[in-house]
């Protein structure tokens, strides 16, 4: 489970990395999100489920931001299943 949740983790930030220009941002500032202990500690060593809800959070930003027209669907999509995740 804590190479599961590691591996959100890791598509959480390359996420984050394509979604920052999208933002005006420099993309560097992922490692902020990289180097924060609650990332480290809690989403990967405790295998915690939040790092699943995270990346699809995420992921619907992005897809909101990125596609347009009938890619549109995996926004909501996404967002319905980060909300399923919480009981």
């Amino acid at each position: 489970m804590q190479i599961v949740m590691t591996g959100f983790d890791i598509g959480t930030a390359v996420l984050l990395y394509r979604l920052l220009p999208l933002a005006g941002l420099p993309a560097r500032r992922v490692m902020l999100y990289l180097w924060s202990p609650l990332v480290i500690v809690e989403l990967a060593h405790g295998a915690h489920i939040d790092g699943f809800m995270v990346f699809l959070v995420v992921l619907s930003l992005w897809a909101s931001l990125r596609f347009e027209g009938r890619g549109r669907l995996l926004s909501p999509v996404a967002l319905a299943l980060a909300t399923l995740t919480r009981p």
